[in-house]
């Protein structure tokens, strides 16, 4: 006769992926002060599985950037940023800073017709530093909202 398994039982399992994505999940999991395992539990049952239309089972995807990837983005970006400001940049880097800019300001227009301007705030603080970001935060949103008002 099969025993049956007791309640609360632990059983250790494997898991196997690269090594810079260990990397990520462990300094993820001490950051949220969890064991590896615990984070790993946690995060793969917080996972929700939506039916797509076919029928077929799927992730939900995500609507956020964790805080390792926005970092990785904001890296990029400011390694870009230092490429264009460079006095040789060919046109191509202008082009580039343009549309840069214009996503820079969708993105604050956006943020402050939702109301989010102590977000954005603290984004600019956290690029620029506490004086400069504020100040710049305070003037675009003077000018914006100048701008959006008809006259």
């Amino acid at each position: 006769m099969a025993r049956k398994p007791r309640a609360g039982r632990q059983k250790q399992h494997t898991i196997s992926c690269p090594d810079a994505q260990w990397e990520r999940v462990r300094k993820r999991a001490e950051a949220a002060g969890m064991s590896i395992s615990r984070y790993v539990v946690t995060r793969a049952l917080a996972t929700e599985l939506v039916r797509d239309a076919g029928g077929r089972r799927r992730l939900q995807p995500r609507l956020v950037l964790g805080e390792d990837e926005q970092k990785e983005i904001r890296d990029r970006v400011a390694q870009i940023a230092d490429r264009m400001a460079a006095p040789d940049a060919p046109v191509e880097f202008e082009r580039m800073q343009n549309r840069v800019q214009f996503i820079l300001e969708a993105t604050m227009d956006d943020m402050i017709r939702r109301g989010r301007t102590r977000a954005m705030t603290a984004i600019l603080v956290e690029i620029l530093g506490p004086e400069k970001g504020k100040r710049f935060a305070a003037k675009y949103v003077a000018w914006a909202r100048k701008r959006a008002r008809p006259d």
